[in-house]
């Protein structure tokens, strides 16, 4: 019944109690079983929650998983468990970021653990961007209220209302016109950048470098040739690393689980943890690979965002190849470094897990940046087919 995400945040997870008392005005009688789901999710063990898990209400997890475990545990007491004191639906712990995400019927809690030093609180960034899109967007896109926030015993907590909504589903067509329609024309009406940032400045060093560093790593040395070829290849296509875009105030995680939508169909945008400055194509390549490079959605966004920013002097596409090759090379770096740093046998296992969650990235990234050269040579090629046929018409 251990469980190596639970040991390390016990101190997490033995406040809710407390917590509970105060924000809720009622704490759990006594303790329920927690069942284990991905060594990082716990989930009740109660039969009730399964239409909930069906109609995907507990949006974090794996959906199939939490069925299996609670009918499992309803039957034969199998899935490792853990009796927690919490009225919780759900509870998902982030050991490594000290972060912890508790589900209630009515609420989300969310809690971490800083340093007693800090000068502003994680949520008061948070609170912010809600209040400031909330207001821009003027009721057009619901966003879930601040019940309450604050410390105890060295936590620092946030209380927000749990609206009737689930995720987007981008297989149904009516939600995906949900979000070309609706979600992006306000996006693209709200964003103000505050200046101009090359990527040198948003990266923190000089692209070029960087992407030498990673050309030689021992990560990218031991990953499939295959790979290593599609690495130097992109490398080698790139013009300009150090190209300028906009940056502005966003939102910073805008993807398919954080857009949801009401049984009445408005959309709902959930999860401000990351607001702050982002650059604004970094925020809209996440939504754009989410339906999938090349797909309408993609285009739409590509074709609101050349418009809007028309001056840079690089497309859509351009800058977000450019930002995901540096972030793979980044990622390739780093995991180098710790490689690099101790022999094998003596890797922490949160080090191994980074290294692999790193090698991940590079994979799942270099796809997207090859789809892209795709589309750029595409749309080149389109333009400059249309431009010879101009003097015929």
């Amino acid at each position: 019944m251990s469980n190596y995400a639970y040991s390390q945040s016990d101190d997490l997870i033995s406040a809710l109690p407390a917590l509970e008392a105060k924000l809720m005005k009622k704490s759990c009688s006594k303790p329920r079983p927690f069942l284990d789901v991905e060594g990082a999710y716990w989930v009740a063990g109660d039969l009730k929650l399964i239409p909930k898990i069906m109609l995907g209400r507990i949006p974090t997890g794996s959906r199939k998983q939490q069925l299996l475990n609670i009918l499992q545990y309803s039957l034969f007491r199998r899935p490792n468990y853990r009796k927690i004191n919490s009225q919780a639906e759900l509870i998902f712990v982030k050991s490594e970021s000290h972060k912890m995400r508790v589900f209630y019927p009515d609420f989300i809690l969310k809690v971490v653990r800083e340093e007693s030093d800090i000068k502003t609180p994680w949520f008061s960034k948070e609170i912010e961007g809600r209040e400031a899109m909330r207001a821009a967007l003027r009721g057009e896109i619901r966003i879930p209220k601040v019940v309450a926030a604050g410390e105890e015993k060295g936590l620092y907590y946030l209380l927000e209302e749990r609206l009737n909504c689930r995720p987007i589903n981008k297989e149904d067509a009516d939600e995906r016109q949900k979000i070309q329609q609706e979600l992006l024309p306000v996006l693209m009406d709200w964003y103000e950048p505050v200046r101009s940032d090359p990527m040198a400045r948003i990266f923190g060093e000089q692209p070029e470098a960087l992407v030498e560093e990673a050309l030689t790593s021992s990560v990218l040395a031991e990953m499939e040739p295959e790979t290593v070829q599609v690495f130097h290849d992109v490398a080698a296509q790139i013009d300009d690393y150090n190209l300028e875009v906009p940056v502005a105030m966003a939102h910073g995680d805008i993807n398919l689980l954080n857009i949801c939508v009401t049984p009445r169909g408005k959309l709902v945008l959930v999860d401000w943890e990351k607001w702050g400055k982002h650059p604004v194509m970094k925020e809209l390549a996440c939504l754009a690979c989410s339906f999938g490079i090349g797909k309408t959605t993609h285009r739409l966004i590509r074709q609101a965002y050349n418009q809007r920013f028309a001056d840079l002097g690089s497309s859509f596409d351009e800058q977000v190849l450019v930002y995901y090759f540096l972030k793979c090379s980044k990622k390739l770096v780093e995991a180098s470094q710790i490689q690099d740093s101790q022999s094998s046998q003596n890797y922490p296992r949160s080090k191994t897990a980074k290294i692999t969650r790193h090698q991940k990235y590079v994979l799942q990234k270099l796809k997207v940046c090859q789809k892209l050269f795709e589309e750029i040579n595409q749309h080149h090629s389109s333009a400059t087919h249309h431009q010879h046929e101009l003097p015929l018409l």
